[in-house]
């Protein structure tokens, strides 16, 4: 599948298929990789916006005696 980059004032613009099931106004992270190639990467919701002091925390799992390793 191929689409092509097209001027819209001063924005490059490429039309996504419908066939890709993009809804309307769904919002995009753009990552240029380290092969040039541009990766649009869907915006999540933040999961951890509206946790309340305390409600997440992890249990330490590596024992007290952590750096405390004999060499």
């Amino acid at each position: 599948m191929f689409v092509k980059a097209r001027k819209v004032g001063n924005s490059m613009t490429v039309t996504l298929p419908k066939q890709l099931n993009v809804k309307e106004n769904q919002r995009f992270v753009i990552v240029r990789d380290s092969s040039d190639s541009l990766l649009l990467v869907p915006e999540v919701e933040n999961f951890y916006k509206n946790l309340k002091d305390g409600e997440l925390y992890q249990i330490d799992t590596l024992g007290a005696n952590f750096g405390e390793e004999l060499i």
